[in-house]
């Protein structure tokens, strides 16, 4: 092979332990480039005599990589700090071309190839510091900009341009790309990954695969850990710089939580023996620290070859360590096992003897008849006191050492936590904790552990106590500031977060969570405050832009949100939650067009289903058409929330329903009394806030669930990502968001027909429309206070009222009432609803139409008790617009009070009209704004007509569909078998009507 490469070349490291399989380029500071024999291969799979390639330093192609060429002269040009991993495959596509780079599909080398030429595509560049995992294929006319790293089982298409530092991921023929924020963009340069061997990124490549663009925090948290392990890896590759002082880092982010167990360098000649300092100095010669020193190195580097797999090195470092010290068990225990993962079990017989007459309380090292199951991940336990107090360590040595947890109990803690056993490991860490009382690392490991579980209190109770002792430990910190943030203590969770950016000013992570628990308290002025002073050091934060726009967005300053939506967008275009975000603030709009909001949600659809199209799998659900149906909902408000109180009563039948299996897929860490109710109606609950979509999907698959619905539409906390992967052969929307998702992966939605009246408003979704007889039963709260007489007639005033948010009170929508209001000038209006600091903020606006301040009343946001109470002051509602009220005028006219509405063209606009529609209240739906004011004046001065109505508002209510769950639950038990049978018999979805015929009849309840 004709070879060029960097000039401090040195030659080949013939006797270099990868030898075997590579060749392997020194140069003068120790670094190496590995490159497989054979790598250049002809069509008919035969080694190519003639043949260049220029590799620069510190790259490394994996184990089966090979480059197919033509019979002449090939040239192959790869950069600085490349790492190919196992399998990859080069293909030159022009015997004359320099630089092309393109791959032939998967599989033993020739395979698919039979001499057929290759695509000519044009040339593909790779610049310096780019990693290539496993199974990559890179085709040719691409551009791999520094920085990239493409992953296991990925494909670069032609004429790709790599952004600078992004991950790249994703299985045959589909990649996607991130761009990474600038704090985390400055870690990945600071981790410098490509300084690394081949081992250490095939060991951390799960790492790499990680979405560090979604979450910044997370992203942090990931390469903190990758900086532990690179660092971990260091000492232990150089072990002549002591044993290592720091117990690793975990991920801030407990269900990521992983620990690297330190790598030896694959660029040093081969692994520095510990014992190579002393000589190979017997014990007796060692002072007791120097003897201490040494069997701590010993442990540390039999640890990272066993994790590593290089076992002929791990015997060899054995062997060393029980000439030194052959009092000491773990040497004799390291040696048997890696005897036998050598297949050598003849030749572990007598070490492990040996061992375990050593140390006879440790039953791992008792037979040699198999491996050891936890030989490669968890080594032999270090010595403890019992066998080294004779030998190599003193009392003050022991009293040094219970100080702090041996570096076997620290690995044995981050095996339990990497393989998932989350109960061993908080048993594991709960014996770490008392044994090291003073010492930060097993509270926090039983912390996590304990969070993993769900055992957030205790968890929190944990973390507390390694914050104690580790005060400067942000990592924790944040840990337990999203522990308090999950549990709803925000005011304790914002607490902690100030703490955090008190120790680390430039966190921008905890800068912005800070601002979301002020958002969250509604403290806006200084959650704005907040997120503006973050972007003046992290100005490409889209998460900050983000979280901006949706306080704005709370504050009803629509155009500013928008703004700040967009902004993100333009950082981050696959930015999908702001993308959400937009499209929710848009239907809230005056402006916005129907036809374009719509167009707008169909394109993030289209977006959003193209980049996961290839994880859409076929689907093997049993096509029986009268077989029981398994229907998953996935939402993040089954707690005490408006979407609860419309689930509440539908399941409470539909559970009943002996051809369904209800799942629950809860994307919230709040749990409280009605997630506990709405618990009892699943056959099966998951908490999934925690999963990625991913995962979710799988696990949606793996549940086998036949209908999947939606109640989050593009609100918060939505899982559209998951649905997009279309996990179910049928899914909907329902409930949450009234308007359409714009995904063609969702196949119906469910509404009424004066919701979605059919025709023209049907087009504004591009799911097919479930017509049922309300859109959703309405289960009214039990507290809620008895009806009260017409608060006017005592008054000998009308009090109009709205408990609306914030973010509907429009400037337009004011200025209507202001009108009203003009028109009456006895009447008050009664806000309610309201954050304290908006009170002036919505004072002000109506100031703006000369209503005076002592005209309206405000009342705070409170409890739903309180809430509803707030509406014996009220004898009319006032509706907004373009986004009308739907829970609100449902509990109000619980409360006895009419709510006078305006439609519009959007299904946001017609909520108020449908709901007054159905409890035969049409007298209050104006058809303009003209009407509206008309209207307003009309009833208000008519407070006989409104007093007789809210005598008889409660039985009218009980009359309605809304408030029949039954009614509506069997037409969405027929509805749902409608259509599984469509899907059964491969129709395509089709809207239709599930209401049952006329002649049905209400069942009888029982004792009546």
């Amino acid at each position: 092979m004709n070879v060029k490469t960097s000039d401090d070349c040195i030659g080949v490291h013939a006797n270099h332990p990868l030898s075997n399989q590579f060749v392997v380029i020194g140069y003068k500071d120790g670094a190496v480039s590995a490159i497989p024999k054979d790598l250049f291969r002809n069509g008919r799979d035969e080694a190519v005599e003639v043949d260049s390639l220029q590799i620069g330093r510190c790259s490394m192609l994996g184990a089966g990589s090979i480059v197919k060429c033509g019979e002449g002269v090939q040239r192959l040009v790869i950069g600085k700090h490349v790492a190919g991993g196992l399998r990859l495959r080069f293909l030159l596509s022009d015997p004359q071309s320099t630089h092309t780079l393109c791959a032939v599909p998967f599989g033993p080398p020739g395979f698919g190839i039979d001499d057929a030429p290759a695509p000519n595509y044009p040339d593909t560049v790779i610049h310096h510091d780019v990693s290539i995992g496993d199974e990559a294929m890179v085709l040719g006319g691409s551009v791999i900009a520094s920085g990239c790293v493409i992953g296991v089982r990925s494909i670069v298409p032609p004429h790709f341009r790599g952004e600078p530092f992004g991950i790249y991921e994703g299985s045959p023929a589909r990649l996607t790309g991130f761009r990474f924020s600038e704090s985390v963009r400055e870690k990945l340069l600071q981790l410098a990954w490509w300084d690394m061997p081949l081992d250490w990124l095939k060991q951390h490549r799960k790492a790499f695969l990680i979405d560090l663009a979604a979450d910044e925090g997370r992203a942090l948290d990931v390469l903190a850990e990758l900086q532990q392990a690179k660092d971990d890896a260091m000492r232990a590759t150089h072990p002549a710089a002591g044993p290592v002082a720091d117990a690793p880092q975990p991920n801030s982010n407990a269900g990521e939580v992983s620990y690297a167990a330190p790598a030896a360098q694959l660029d040093a000649p081969g692994i520095v023996d510990p014992a190579s300092a002393a000589g190979a100095t017997p014990a007796d010669a060692l002072t007791a620290d120097e003897a201490e020193a040494l069997v701590n190195e010993f442990v540390a580097t039999l640890n990272a070859l066993s994790t590593l797999g290089q076992h002929q090195q791990a015997e060899a470092v054995a062997r060393q360590m029980t000439a030194i010290f052959p009092t000491l068990g773990f040497g004799w225990k390291a040696l048997g096992e890696a005897l036998l993962q050598q297949g050598l079990a003849d030749q572990a017989l007598a070490p492990l003897q040996r061992a375990s007459e050593l140390s006879p309380s440790d039953h791992a090292a008792a037979s040699p008849k198999a491996p050891h199951p936890e030989a490669t991940s968890t080594p032999a336990q270090a010595p403890g006191a019992s066998e080294t107090a004779e030998t190599v360590v003193t009392p003050r040595a022991r009293k040094q050492a219970a100080a702090a947890p041996q570096m076997a109990e620290t690995k044995r803690l981050a095996t339990l936590f990497n393989s998932g056993r989350m109960a061993e490991a908080a048993v594991f860490a709960q014996g770490v904790a008392n044994r090291y009382p003073r010492h930060p690392l097993g509270w926090k490991m039983l912390g996590l552990a304990l969070r993993a579980q769900g055992q957030a209190g205790e968890a929190t109770d944990q973390l507390r106590k390694a914050i104690e002792l580790a005060p400067e430990d942000h990592e924790v910190m944040l840990v337990l500031a999203e522990l308090l943030k999950e549990q709803g203590r925000v005011a304790e969770a914002e607490q902690a977060y100030r703490r955090l950016i008190a120790l680390k000013p430039d966190h921008a992570l905890a800068h912005n969570m800070l601002g979301q628990t002020l958002y969250w308290q509604f403290r806006l002025d200084e959650a704005e405050a907040v997120f503006r002073r973050t972007l003046e050091f992290a100005p490409g934060n889209a998460r900050t832009l983000n979280d901006l726009g949706l306080m704005l967005q709370l504050q009803g300053r629509l155009a500013e949100a928008e703004d700040a939506f967009h902004r993100a967008l333009a950082i981050d275009p696959d930015y999908d939650t702001a993308r959400s975000n937009l499209l929710f603030c848009l239907s809230h709009s005056d402006d916005v067009d129907p036809d374009d909001l719509t167009k707008q949600h169909c394109a993030f659809g289209e977006c959003l289903e193209r980049k996961l199209r290839a994880q859409c799998k076929r689907h093997t659900n049993s096509r029986n058409p009268q077989r029981s149906l398994r229907v998953g909902f996935v939402s993040g408000d089954l707690f005490e929330h408006a979407v609860a109180s419309f689930l509440e009563p539908l399941l409470v039948h539909l559970a009943r329903d002996p051809g369904l299996t209800l799942y629950a897929y809860y994307n919230h860490s709040i749990v409280d009394d009605v997630s506990a109710r709405l618990r009892s109606h699943f056959h099966n609950w998951a908490s999934v806030y925690r999963m990625s979509d991913t995962a979710l999907a799988e696990q949606i698959r793996a549940d086998g669930i036949d209908i999947l619905i939606d109640l989050s539409g593009h609100t918060g906390r939505n899982r559209l990502r998951t649905f997009a992967r279309k996990p179910a052969p049928i899914q909907a929307s329902w409930l949450g968001y009234p308007a359409t998702t714009g995904m063609t992966t969702i196949d119906y939605y469910f509404a009424d027909p004066l919701f979605v009246p059919p025709g023209e408003s049907e087009r504004q979704f591009s799911e097919k429309i479930v017509y049922l007889p309300a859109v959703a039963p309405f289960a009214p709260s039990e507290t809620a206070p008895a009806v009260n007489t017409l608060p006017a007639l005592a008054n000998r005033y009308i009090t109009f009222g709205s408990f609306n948010r914030l973010n509907k009170l429009r400037p337009a929508v004011i200025g209507l009432w202001a009108e009203v209001l003009h028109a009456v000038p006895t009447a008050r209006m009664l806000v309610g609803g309201l954050p304290d600091e908006a009170r002036n903020m919505v004072a002000e606006m109506f100031a703006q139409h000369r209503i005076e301040r002592d005209r309206l009343v405000f009342r705070a946001r409170s409890n739903l008790q309180v809430y509803l109470e707030q509406h014996r002051e009220v004898d009319l509602c006032l509706d907004t617009f373009p986004y009308g009220g739907g829970t609100t005028t449902l509990n109000a006219a619980w409360m006895g009070v009419p709510t006078l509405t305006l439609p519009g063209r959007t299904a946001p606009a017609r909520q108020g009209a449908t709901i007054m529609s159905g409890l035969g209240l049409e007298a209050f739906i104006a058809s303009d704004p003209a009407d509206f004011f008309a209207k307003g004046v009309h009833w208000a001065n008519d407070p006989a007509q409104l007093a007789e109505l809210r005598n008889g508002m409660r039985e009218r209510c009980a009359a309605s569909a809304y408030f029949q769950p039954e009614v509506v639950v069997a037409a969405m038990s027929r509805a749902l078998r409608l259509m599984w049978e469509r899907w059964c018999t491969g129709e395509a979805p089709v809207s239709f009507d599930a209401q049952l015929p006329a002649d049905w009849q209400q069942p009888v309840a029982a004792g009546a």
